[in-house]
Parts: C-alpha cells; sequence; structure tokens
C-alpha cells in the first residue's frame, strides 16, 4: 500500500523583519510549503537543529543585529553539511556571497525582490 499523499515541503525563513516573514510565510504556504519562522540566527539555528531532516530549503537574512547571516550559514553547516541555505540580502558584498558560495550556499535571493523569483529559487533548491 504506498502513501498517495506526499509531505509538503518544510522551509525554515529566519528574519529579523517580521513584516519580510509575515510575506514570505504567507506566500509559500500558498505555494504548498509548511513554514517554519524565526525572528533571529540563534532561533533560527534552535529551529533548525529540532527540524533539520524535514527542512527542505532556509532563507537566511543577511543583516541580522547579533548574528549575521554568513555565522547563521556556518552554524547550519555544523548540524547539516549539506543544509540548502538561500541568502536573502539586500546589501552582503559580493565577495561575501561568493566565498559563502563556494561553501555550499544554493543561492541568493535579493532584495527587494519579487515574489515569483522568490518561489522560484524556493522550489529550485527543495526540489533538490
Amino acid at each position: 500500500m504506498s502513501n498517495t499523499t506526499a509531505k509538503p515541503p518544510t522551509v525554515l525563513a529566519i528574519d529579523d523583519e517580521p513584516g519580510i516573514l509575515d510575506i514570505v510565510k504567507t506566500v509559500l504556504e500558498a505555494e504548498g510549503y509548511v513554514v517554519l519562522t524565526a525572528a533571529n540566527g540563534p532561533a533560527g539555528v534552535e529551529l533548525y537543529k529540532q527540524h533539520w531532516r524535514d527542512i527542505r530549503a532556509v532563507l537566511v537574512d543577511y543583516m541580522m543585529p547579533g548574528m549575521n547571516g554568513d555565522a547563521v550559514f556556518e552554524q547550519l553547516r555544523q548540524i547539516n553539511p549539506a543544509a540548502p541555505v538561500l541568502l536573502v540580502s539586500g546589501s552582503a558584498d559580493r565577495a561575501r556571497q561568493s566565498g559563502m558560495l563556494t561553501k555550499g550556499l544554493r543561492g541568493v535571493v535579493h532584495k527587494p525582490f519579487y515574489l515569483d523569483e522568490l518561489i522560484r529559487q524556493v522550489a529550485e533548491v527543495a526540489q533538490a
């Protein structure tokens, strides 16, 4: 007997701007994703620790107080070296992004982003 209803993919969004988290959650849930949200880096890392086996994509804001996106990315990679991370950035410099891409970052979503571009990039990472 096969299971015909596949479990929807889970996405973790980490951003210190509540408005961004609300938009991302609403848009991705409408696309069929389960969306977990965290308002800062440490909370995001903790959520990833708890659910990493189910999470198919992680959206990490680059500019956050306390723990920036680079530090969050490094911690997620310690939990799972294949962590499927997309950096969300309006200001991270290209050299920093290139360095993160060589370490396994899956892509960069540039702020301000178009919702269809966000959906496309998340789908590419979640299906990989």
